[in-house]
């Protein structure tokens, strides 16, 4: 099956059973993709993976689901994107609503810690065996290994929200001089033994794509930028309609936090904090605080605490509204990001960057398993069930569906 023949039934239902086991954050939703799409289903490869998790780290929004837009995009267009993020959030949505009306209204919330105490390090284990699969297809060498190590010591080693993308602009730059530049100056040598002028220009020539000169994408880069400024305008200098309509109030909120989520949902926490709570006063800091803790425990992106604090001020059309804001800007620029790469990745410069991109992230993703699995309770248990599921992906080839339930069962037996 091509991704192309895929219908839209089939990516909304694989995003649906995605979205409803994606337990522990960024990067395990990035595996659970990768585990469905590239593992189970073949329809895109590691390479695409790793491609929409270096386009998305670029670009502000949560990371995650802009993973999810991208794959969604490469399956089906844009259609796809729409229908791979409404099948990942839907279940985290109404799971999130249900949290805050017993919040609000019953003044009680599930307990169920322990479940989640043996999800941990499943997830950690989801995480390394993804690494593990990308890193024996990405790192062919020592020059590569090198990208992969590095990244993993600057994210272990810093805490600024700018690392990600400091490490991927250094290893965009520096993949691009250690393998791009040397084909291009061999070219280059080549090109100079031509004794026709023509000859020599006509390389350059064929290296313009048609397709790179579309005014079409032109006008759409143009659409997107318009609509982001406005979003970003109506949140810097709100307007006077905007206090009389609780809901455009939540969405052009929530749209321009979402605007200036750099370096991941986390990063952005302090932020969203000083703004609901601070400067509109829609939470105190206890509410705000359970709003980001009960997210956690839902297999969505911590930017659904957007859904949380929407019911607080508009019940569940103020959910709606708060999360369509915090995901609408973004979706546009990663839909728009994806077609522009799409024109541009079969060139020399881009593939020579993303060699040094890609094993870049391999590293990152090594981290993530850390610091998830570092939240893990420092007893044996954990550790058995860590090793029992990082044997059953490796080694037996369980669907990660099995894997992160069963786990989930199993912490219900850790002791104390």
């Amino acid at each position: 099956m091509t991704s192309h023949s895929l219908s839209s039934r089939r990516i909304f239902l694989t995003f649906l059973k995605i979205g409803t086991s994606s337990f522990g954050g960024l990067m395990a939703l990035v595996a659970v993709v990768e585990n469905m799409v590239v593992q189970r289903m073949r329809l895109l490869t590691h390479d695409d993976i790793l491609t929409g998790l270096s386009l998305s780290t670029c670009l502000p929004g949560p990371i995650s689901t802009n993973v999810v837009l991208y794959v969604g995009y490469r399956l089906r267009g844009a259609w796809g994107a729409f229908l791979s993020l409404l099948g990942v959030v839907l279940p985290s949505f109404f799971l999130v609503v249900g949290l805050a009306f017993a919040y609000f209204n019953l003044e009680q919330v599930p307990t169920i810690n322990k479940v989640f105490l043996g999800l941990i390090p499943a997830v950690a284990a989801v995480i390394i065996s993804t690494a593990w699969r990308m890193g024996r297809k990405e790192i062919k060498g020592w020059r590569e290994a090198s990208f992969t190590v590095l990244s993993a010591l600057l994210m272990l080693t810093s805490d600024s929200v700018y690392t990600t993308l400091v490490i991927l602009v250094f290893a965009g730059i520096s993949g691009w001089l250690l393998f791009g530049l040397p084909h291009i100056m061999a070219e280059w040598s080549s090109r100079s033994l031509a004794t026709n002028p023509a000859q020599l220009a006509l390389p350059l020539q064929a290296t313009a794509s048609p397709k790179q000169r579309s005014p079409h994408l032109r006008l759409e880069i143009t659409a997107v930028f318009i609509l982001l400024l406005c979003a970003a305008l109506a949140y810097a200098a709100p307007l006077p309609i905007l206090e009389n309509h609780t809901l455009l109030k939540l969405f052009t909120t929530f749209a321009g936090i979402s605007v200036m989520m750099f370096g991941g949902a986390y990063a952005s926490i302090p932020m969203t904090q000083a703004i609901i709570v601070n400067q509109l006063g829609w939470l105190n800091q206890q509410e705000f605080t359970a709003a980001i803790s009960m997210v956690q425990i839902t297999p969505g992106p911590i930017v659904l605490s957007a859904t949380f604090i929407g019911y607080k001020v508009g019940n569940l059309l103020g959910a709606l509204a708060a999360t369509l804001g915090v995901f609408f800007p973004t979706a546009l620029l990663i839909v728009t990001g994806a077609r522009i790469l799409e024109r541009i990745k079969d060139s020399v410069h881009t593939q020579a960057a993303l060699r040094g991109i890609r094993p870049a992230v391999i590293g990152m993703i090594f981290t993530a398993a850390w610091v998830v699995g570092k939240s893990a309770p420092p007893h044996w248990f954990s550790g058995a069930i860590f090793v029992a599921a990082l044997f059953a992906l490796v080694r037996l080839r369980v669907n990660v569906m099995w894997v992160i339930p069963a786990a989930g069962l199993a912490g219900l037996l850790m002791p104390g």
